[in-house]
């Protein structure tokens, strides 16, 4: 049972961790159009 829940929350926090490097991803493109755009 333990060991489920484990996995689970070790799921959610790699998926939680894809999404804030999706996140800055966008942020970073956003940035250099901004920046190329000038």
């Amino acid at each position: 049972m333990l060991k489920g829940l484990k996995d689970v929350a070790n799921g959610a926090e790699l998926r939680f961790l894809a999404y804030l490097i999706e996140v800055a991803m966008e942020e970073a493109r956003a940035e250099k159009v901004r920046i190329d755009s000038r």
